[in-house]
């Protein structure tokens, strides 16, 4: 009697841990999961891992019937979420396909994955639309991108960078807004600072994936300005750079991009680089020469001094962006 109470104790315990991962950290359920391996040949045999298999002895069985319960019926309850408010992207995220993904991540030695991929994967997961192999394969690849690629500091950005790509108010949808002074950079940058651009852009994003999204604003909104670039020299090369490390590594991050003050052979060399993009990507895009105003005055809620709008805060004040 008193050892079945105990049981069931435990059971709520776990479920409330659960539900609680679910909704705040993810992982740690998974982690916890996990550890319920060290209960099994050959692990439990290795002596060092004696400490923890100990205490995993005490609540690994009430956990393998939480873990079996939400299998059973977690997947029910998701699609009693979708139908009720369809579109939500948060509804996505269901017990089932992540104890799938970090059970054969734990197969290929992923015991646990970096806290910001951990943050966004329900959007490797829209953007692979279910398929947990090609999932497995994005996940994979940005975890190696991250071991090697070097993100600029947010002190490196302010002091070189920030009057050519900085975060600018939200638009009409509430999106927290990129502006990019791409002409500006390739006119006025050396040759060096040019090859860095693109590094500087993707530093950027992150920074604003880490301060400014949640859940209420899960994409931005992105200015190109290409006033400035010479027909001719448009930097082609660099902007694919940047849209396949963004469409690799920052998926289902754009809500929408707008290139203005483009030339029309402009316009043709640009579209000419948006073939690589994603059908539901291209989409979200719009290009406009000189007549781009009643575009951006309807879009965006505080336009930057440099684009003829009244804002007075530090960006525009003392961040060279009114020039």
């Amino acid at each position: 009697g008193d050892d079945l109470v105990t049981f069931i104790g435990k059971v709520f315990a776990l479920e409330t841990v659960r539900r609680v991962s679910k909704a705040k950290c993810p992982i740690l359920w998974t982690t916890l999961q996990g550890l319920q391996l060290l209960c099994y040949p050959p692990l439990k045999w290795w002596t060092p891992l004696r400490f923890i298999l100990n205490r995993m002895h005490l609540i690994s069985q009430p956990l393998l019937v939480v873990s079996i319960l939400n299998a059973a019926f977690g997947h029910r309850s998701l699609s009693a979420k979708q139908m009720g408010s369809a579109g939500d992207q948060n509804n996505l995220i269901s017990a089932d396909w992540l104890v799938h993904l970090h059970s054969e991540l734990q197969k290929q030695g992923i015991l646990a994955l970096p806290q910001r991929i951990s943050d966004d994967l329900h959007r490797y997961y829209i953007t692979a639309n279910g398929d947990i192999r090609s999932l497995i394969s994005s996940v994979k690849k940005t975890m190696r991108w991250r071991e090697t690629y070097r993100l600029l500091t947010a002190e490196e950005l302010e002091e070189s960078w920030s009057k050519f790509i900085f975060w600018h108010g939200s638009d009409v949808n509430q999106r927290p807004c990129l502006f990019v002074r791409l002409g500006l950079a390739f006119a006025s940058l050396p040759p060096s600072g040019r090859v860095r651009f693109s590094q500087a852009l993707v530093s950027q994003v992150e920074q604003g994936m880490v301060q400014l999204m949640d859940k209420r604003n899960a994409q931005v909104t992105v200015l190109v300005d290409c006033q400035g670039i010479a027909p001719l020299r448009f930097p082609m090369q660099t902007m694919r750079h940047c849209v396949n490390i963004l469409k690799d590594h920052f998926p289902n991050v754009l809500g929408c991009m707008i290139i203005i003050r483009a030339t029309p052979l402009v316009r043709v060399i640009t579209s000419t680089f948006c073939k690589i993009l994603r059908p539901s990507t291209r989409e979200k895009l719009r290009m406009e020469g000189d007549g781009y105003e009643k575009l951006i005055t309807d879009l965006f809620q505080t336009l930057p001094a440099y684009l003829g709008g009244t804002c007075s805060c530090t960006i525009c004040q003392y961040g060279g962006v009114a020039k």
